[in-house]
């Protein structure tokens, strides 16, 4: 009897719970599940169309140039010039391949300057097939950026230009261009965005790129990197790898970058770069702790040209600049790479800090000084010198794989200058002036306090595990 009266208590209690479980897979589990996956379908969709809309505005580049081969270069030696007197040349054509992007209705094209430079004849493959002939409009080396001209076609569509300014990081983005070889063309990867801002990679003069993992490889240089709004927000341009592949670390310039030298590319046929008159060096983290500032986004104020934009805003020497336009600042070549890549007349706001407080401040960019002028306002800065060095930071370390030093490395050389005819490069470790030591640029400037133009200095420089002198004539 007891058995029995379980029974009939239990049997009812399955046939509830069997009820609620039914509910719940018709009412939530079920249309749950077709939601997601409904919503996956349209994200589907979504990318498909982003990727339709913008392959049409990404483009082949095909390069030609021709170089002049010796005949004794074949044989190695002087073979050929011993047997058979002054060798013969003849012309070789060597081909490369890139990407470009489509980015105005007059058929300008952004691409990377490396993919273009030294070109003879440069033709455009669009999306139809079709081969174009395209003009150089400009170049800038620097940002590693060139701007072609193409005659518009039926169908054009350029890409619309984004704000990469507003990246996130871990934001989904696409790389579009043709890697390895031309049947390749038009080739979409997919990824996110894995890091902003580096620099000090030895690619270009100005770094500020951006860090995906999208698949790039060679000849992806110059294409498009998009974001899922379907906006161009960068150019691929160079990868990290050991094994010349794709390895997950790919590098593009940012669009806010490359479009202020693409418009004055073709506005001046050359890259007018903004100038703030205030000259910076990156700071060791016993510095930045030193100096109270939170976190290691920090680089120090060592010069300001009386003359110049800073002065007016009020920076001096020995503030410490920790954002620029609201966006941290890592180390002084990332600086020097944002105000460079604006245009002059821009304003640009910069917070720092004086003596541990935090201050905002805003400046008008001027036009780059044209070395020789205005050298009594810019006694001690490079125009005078010929060149600007850094104090060594690790960063600068790991750029030009040298050894931890405790002083200055020469981080730029004026084109032309006195120092460039002296033989003073990039990465050199400067060490003394006229054999008195210089370990920051307070003491580079106070070795030079008092000399004119026109007077030779003699420096002491570490180059490949070897002591050099060189001597630089001043102005």
């Amino acid at each position: 009897a007891p058995s029995g009266i379980f029974f009939f208590i239990i049997q009812p209690l399955k046939k509830i719970r069997m009820a609620r479980l039914l509910f719940l897979t018709l009412v939530i589990i079920i249309p749950f599940i077709s939601g997601a996956q409904n919503s996956l379908l349209q994200f589907n969709d979504q990318l498909v169309q982003i990727v339709e809309d913008a392959t049409p505005s990404v483009v082949t580049i095909k390069t030609e140039k021709t170089l002049k081969i010796r005949q004794s270069d074949m044989f190695g030696g002087g073979f050929w010039d011993s047997w058979f007197g002054t060798p013969q040349e003849y012309d070789q054509s060597q081909k490369g391949m890139g990407s470009g992007v489509i980015f105005s209705p007059e058929g300008f094209i952004v691409t990377n300057n490396h993919v273009i430079s030294g070109a003879d004849k440069i033709l455009v493959k669009i999306v139809n097939g079709s081969e174009i002939e395209a003009k150089l409009i400009g170049s800038d080396p620097r940002t590693d950026v060139a701007v072609l001209k193409i005659n518009p076609f039926s169908g054009m569509k350029p890409l619309k230009i984004g704000n990469s300014d507003m990246l996130r990081v871990g934001e989904l983005v696409l790389a579009i261009g043709s890697p390895l070889e031309e049947q390749l063309s038009q080739t979409v990867t997919m990824g996110i965005v894995s890091a902003k801002g580096r620099s000090n990679m030895g690619l270009a003069d100005f770094e500020d790129f951006i860090q995906t993992d999208a698949a790039i490889n060679p000849g992806n240089s110059g294409g498009a990197l998009i974001n899922v709004k379907g906006e161009l927000v960068g150019i691929n341009t160079a990868i990290m790898s050991r094994s010349g592949g794709n390895q997950g670390i790919g590098f593009a310039i940012p669009v806010t970058m490359a479009k202020n030298a693409m418009e004055s590319l073709i506005q001046f046929g050359k890259v007018v770069r903004g100038y703030s008159g205030i000259f910076v060096s990156g700071m060791r983290e016993e510095q930045i702790k030193a100096a109270s500032v939170s976190g290691k986004a920090a680089i120090l104020v060592t010069e300001v040209d009386p003359q110049g934009p800073g002065v007016l805003a009020g920076i001096q020497p020995g503030d410490i600049i920790l954002k620029l336009n609201g966006l941290d600042i890592n180390d002084a070549v990332q600086f020097r790479s944002r105000i460079a890549t604006m245009s002059p007349g821009n304003k640009v706001e910069i917070e720092f800090s004086r003596k541990g407080k935090i201050a905002l401040t805003n400046l008008i960019l001027k036009e780059v000084p044209v070395p020789g002028e205005g050298k009594s306002s810019l006694s001690s800065s490079k125009y005078f010198l010929g060149f600007s060095a850094e104090l060594l930071t690790p960063a600068l370390q790991n750029k030009y794989r040298i050894p931890d030093y405790d002083g200055l490395i020469v981080t730029e050389v004026v084109p032309d200058s006195k120092a460039a005819k002296g033989g003073l490069n990039p990465g050199d470790v400067l060490l003394s002036v006229d054999n008195r030591a210089v370990k920051n640029q307070e003491e580079l400037m106070d070795s030079i306090k008092g000399k004119n133009e026109g007077e030779v200095i003699r420096l002491k420089i570490w180059r490949g595990g070897r002591y050099y002198f060189v001597n630089v004539e001043l102005g």
